[in-house]
């Protein structure tokens, strides 16, 4: 398990870990009924790190849980719900309880969000990008069940000559049908959002877009056309951290995938980052960690 790296894809999972798959589009793994595979267990630890993710991963919980970190959001999937991690996210797996029991999905984003339906598949993508949880109701949960063991099927039904037409197709029926359970539930909860929540939500998209250019945090007051210091507090009061260490983990956070990877000099990754030189790079990096960046590749 020594290959699998901080970044996400298909070239870094074992074959072994599953045998329903269409190679470098799509890979199911599931323990109904059964204790988690030791060779699972043993990949879950190493993504333990943050980890850039390649792919779009559908983790369908029926028993236990599982807890991640998603940029920089700690998320908990439960019984009787369906998680998603999106492309280009970073995450850490927390923790999976010892009673778990579900399915994953992992694939290539066409794989499963790719419809004849232009307007449904944006609505799905801008729902996924804020909201990564959707619960189940019981009498559903069927329904989501023989939907992956009929995808199942099809994966390993090898002498079917339509095999990734009919795999493709079951995709989006479980998208689809994930969608309007999605619908059924907004249509009786009306959501209020205070204008400081709002403010909040507003700062946090605007430094996932340019943490890696901006750490001012008069760049991020501008953008909002509020004061750096109303803005400051609002987030204090919010989140209970200051609007400058929203910013600073959005960078470590960064900083650590870029420095899991093999191939990324400490000297690429302080350019990447927009840090006027390594060795500042180095100072900002130790100051909030305890530990120099060469320390922490080798951790």
């Amino acid at each position: 398990m020594g290959n699998i790296k901080q970044i996400l894809d298909f070239f870094k999972l074992p074959d072994s870990l599953s045998e329903a798959k269409i190679e470098g589009k799509i890979m199911l793994m599931d323990n109904f009924g059964e204790p988690i595979r030791e060779d699972r267990k043993l990949a879950i630890q190493n993504f333990t790190f943050p980890t850039h993710n390649e792919l779009l991963i559908a983790v369908f919980c029926l028993k236990g849980s599982a807890s991640f970190r998603l940029n920089l959001r700690e998320e908990t999937v439960t019984s009787n719900q369906l998680f998603f991690i999106l492309p280009q996210c970073i995450f850490e797996i927390r923790d999976v309880s010892n009673d778990f029991e579900g399915a994953v999905m992992l694939a290539l984003p066409d794989e499963l969000l790719i419809s004849e339906d232009t307007m449904v598949d944006m609505s799905i993508r801008r729902y996924l990008n804020t909201q990564h949880t959707l619960s189940v109701k019981p009498e559903n949960i069927d329904d989501f069940t023989n939907l992956y063991l009929m995808l199942k099927r099809a994966l390993c039904d090898y002498e079917n000559p339509f095999r990734n037409t009919v795999v493709k197709k079951y995709c989006q029926i479980i998208v689809f049908q994930a969608w309007n359970v999605f619908l059924r539930s907004q249509m009786s909860v009306v959501t209020t959002q205070s204008r400081k929540q709002e403010i909040f939500d507003l700062f946090i998209r605007a430094v996932e877009k340019n943490f890696i250019k901006e750490r001012r945090i008069q760049f991020y007051a501008d953008k909002l056309h509020l004061s750096a210091k109303y803005l400051s507090s609002v987030i204090k009061e919010v989140s209970g951290k200051f609007a400058s260490d929203w910013v600073d983990e959005y960078v470590l956070l960064e900083a650590k995938a870029l420095l899991k990877q093999p191939n990324i000099t400490i000297l690429q990754i302080s350019d990447r980052l927009n840090f006027p030189n390594q060795s500042f790079f180095g100072r900002y990096f130790k100051h909030h960690t305890g530990y120099s960046p060469k320390e922490y590749k080798k951790l």
